[in-house]
């Protein structure tokens, strides 16, 4: 119960600041709309039906499809994770019973929810699949989901070490843009590059289920491997670095107290040197 409070929370809160939520979602399709033309243009260039055996529907099916899911999976936990870190709320999260997984996860959840619907709805309405191949394309988001945001809280943890965090906010936009496909599918890049890409966590959340939806994709098992791999590997590592980071950061609250206290005893120690004058 006290998690659905949280994450009902989080989608009020989304909802109440609807201008901002729109600001996000025109520059999200104003940037689609630019990929969209630069590649009509590039295949009316070349006089050619195909490019890399995509058709001009294909690659502009796949460019809808990657920058939905790229309105899907969000940066936001690294930012909400350093905001807390730095504010001492994480400290307030660790005197309630609840888990700062799960308190992270269902924020996550209650503020991404109206993209989750509208994400979920329009691949299902714009995949011509099977009954079949589309509940395996249901499960495979899921896991990507946690996935991703698993990813990202572990950048966040990072703000233990780290002052600044914003600039990272380029750097993950960039790896999204290339890694990603946002711009322009992966297989583009050659044989060789995609063969060591198209496992990346951010070509799982955006390029492998444009080309699940486009058929360009026969055998979906390796990309469940890899997610449910990287889901691993992101919930150990993150596991280790909040308990050394809130370790870290106990010794410092327990260190400024200490500061605090000595500092207040020195001043009575003043005040009664003077009351004796």
């Amino acid at each position: 119960m006290k998690y659905l409070i949280i994450g009902f929370n989080s989608l009020t809160a989304k909802l109440v600041y609807r201008s901002n939520e729109i600001t996000y979602l025109l520059t999200q399709c104003l940037q689609m709309v630019i990929s969209i033309l630069m590649w009509i243009s590039i295949y009316h260039g070349t006089d050619r039906h195909t490019l890399n055996n995509m058709a001009l529907s294909q690659m502009i099916q796949y460019l809808v499809i990657t920058n939905l899911t790229a309105i899907l999976f969000s940066a936001s936990p690294i930012f909400r994770m350093a905001n807390q870190v730095k504010s001492g709320q994480l400290t307030t999260i660790l005197l309630r019973p609840i888990s700062i997984y799960g308190e992270q996860i269902t924020y996550y959840v209650g503020s991404q929810f109206p993209y989750l619907c509208i994400n979920f709805g329009l691949l299902l309405i714009y995949s011509n699949q099977s009954l079949q191949s589309k509940l395996i394309l249901i499960t495979y988001l899921t896991l990507a989901f946690i996935m991703f945001f698993t990813t990202m809280l572990v950048i966040g943890t990072l703000s233990f070490w780290l002052i600044n965090m914003w600039p990272l906010r380029s750097a993950v936009n960039a790896c999204y843009l290339i890694l990603g496909g946002l711009s322009f599918p992966l297989t583009f890049l050659g044989k060789g590059i995609y063969k060591w890409l198209q496992f990346n966590p951010f070509s799982l959340v955006a390029d492998v289920p444009a080309r699940m939806v486009t058929h360009l994709i026969n055998d979906s098992t390796p990309y469940f491997i890899a997610v449910s791999s990287w889901l691993i590997i992101t919930l150990l590592i993150y596991r280790i670095l909040i308990k050394v980071g809130i370790k870290k950061n106990m010794k410092g609250l327990a260190s400024n107290f200490e500061i605090f206290t000595l500092s207040m005893a020195t001043q009575s120690t003043g005040i009664l040197s003077i009351s004796n004058y």
